[in-house]
Parts: structure tokens; sequence; C-alpha cells
């Protein structure tokens, strides 16, 4: 794909291969450094302008939320492989990192919300599991209410997922589908167009003179520190430290020296809101 990362059901998608028997495709980049493609961006161009309502995705890749597109606008059908959430008070927390589980599994970490003591499971769909209800009932009442439903880069061949699209039609609205290869919903489709998404959104954001945000990757690190004060009574005290965002060029990993000069900045902000008197942090 666009974004470097292999298709499932293309030509060269990894169940096409692996249904031949062939070698699976390699990735260009890894789940990491994987950047928006300009389809992802072009989306979020639409949305910001107020013509795109919401997003239904299959992907678990996280790089809808990456380009910017708020989480409440934005249904992950299959999970994200970035996501895990809370078991008991369900807060989700992306990250800048894989997690190691399918299936709803504990990751060994907890729910930092305050009084909340839950353990933590990732947020990837194993085969047997059920798509997530809340937000498959929000795609099912934006895709009864839409005027237009595009469908992107998809084999829509997967149920129900595939069969969402058709509840703008039966409602009186139109479907597009842009993709590749056919799809067994062209017929339900006003229109049609076989073509690399990107090449299509971009002609479309031109003719509707809406700029195409530009995407900047952000990187972030958590720290604690441990504020020791120098006065009478020798305490210790350890802090959390918020999240630190530094924005990268795309692509590339968070070198030592830009980080270092925030991290020393936040250890002397954490320290000093921490702690009265002198003091000297570790």
């Amino acid at each position: 794909t666009a974004a470097g990362i292999p298709d499932f059901r293309g030509p060269q998608g990894v169940w096409t291969l692996q249904r031949k028997g062939l070698p699976l495709p390699k990735l260009h980049t890894s789940f990491v450094y994987a950047k928006p493609s300009l389809t992802h961006q072009a989306l979020l161009g639409l949305m910001q302008s107020g013509k795109l309502q919401y997003i239904c995705s299959q992907n678990v890749d996280s790089l809808h939320l990456r380009s910017g597109v708020p989480r409440s606008q934005l249904a992950e059908l299959h999970g994200n492989c970035f996501a895990e959430r809370c078991k008991k008070c369900k807060t989700e927390y992306v990250r800048d990192f894989e997690m190691d589980t399918v299936g709803f599994k504990q990751t060994g970490r907890r729910c930092t919300k305050l009084g909340c003591p839950g353990m933590l499971v990732d947020h990837i769909l194993d085969w047997e599991d059920a798509l997530p209800p809340a937000e498959l009932k929000a795609t099912e009442q934006h895709a009864s209410s839409a005027g237009l439903s595009l469908c992107l880069g998809t084999s829509l061949q997967i149920i129900p997922a595939a069969n969402l699209p058709l509840r703008t039609v039966r409602s009186g609205g139109k479907l597009a589908i842009v993709n590749l290869q056919a799809t067994p919903k062209d017929k339900k489709a006003h229109c049609v167009i076989h073509a690399r998404v990107d090449e299509v959104m971009s002609v479309i954001m031109q003719q509707l003179d809406i700029p195409i945000p530009a995407y900047t990757r952000t990187d972030r690190v958590q720290l604690s520190h441990i504020a020791k004060l120098t006065s009478s009574s020798s305490q210790q005290q350890q802090e959390p430290i918020i999240f630190i965002s530094s924005s990268q060029a795309p692509q590339q990993p968070l070198q030592a020296a830009t980080l270092l000069p925030l991290l020393q900045q936040q250890l002397l902000l954490g320290a000093l809101a921490s702690s009265s008197g002198r003091l000297s942090s570790e």
C-alpha cells in the first residue's frame, strides 16, 4: 500500500500469496514508522472542512489516528495494534509501540486513571472475537444517514463490515467505490473507479479546492523522577511526569540530541512542581 504496509487481498496481498503457497510480501517499513498516506491526510482535510462526518476502518495500523482524525469520529472495527484498554473503566491508551498480544489479553500494564487499578488488555480482535458493539452501532447510524459513502482501498469481502455501505444506498444515498480490483459491491455503487486511491483522492481534493493537511510525526516519552529534599528530613518522593511530545520528520526515529533537552527541562519542571526548598534530581 502507499503507507508501505502490505494489503491482504490484492494481487500481492498476504492472503492471496498465502493461498498460492508463495512467500509473503515484505514490509517496506515497520508498523512503528509507517506514516499516513495522502489518502489518510485527504480524509482528515475533508473532515476538517465539514464534508466528512465519520470514518470506519478495518485496519489495525493506527494510521487514521496518526493522521489527526479524532477518535470520536473513527470506528476501528478490527481494533488497533497500538492500543490497549482498561478492563475496568474502558479508558483507551494509544501507544507508540505495538502490542505483543491479540484477542484482548493482558499486556502487563495498569490503568493510570485516578482511582482505577484496572489491568490493561490489547485491543486487537482475534478471528473469533465480536466487533466492538458501540463502534459498529455508530457506523450503522452514520451509514444510514449519509448522503454519500466512500469505500476506499477495500475488497468489501468481510462481513458484516462489507454490508455497512449498503445502508447508505437503502436510505437513498449514493455509494462510490475506489479500489484496484473489482469488489462484490460494485453493481450496487453509483460510481466505481479501479485505480490507486491516492491518485483519485489527489484529483478530488484539487477539484474541491481543499488543502491536504501535512503530516508531522509525534513521538511521546513518559518518565518519572525521584526528588531528594536536601533539608533536615531526608525524604525521597517519586512523581510521574506527563508525556513529552516531540515533533519529528516523518519516518525518522526520535534522536537523542532532540530528546535530551526535553527530558532535562521536564525533569526540572517536575521536580520544582513536587518539592519545596533546595533539591537535587536523579
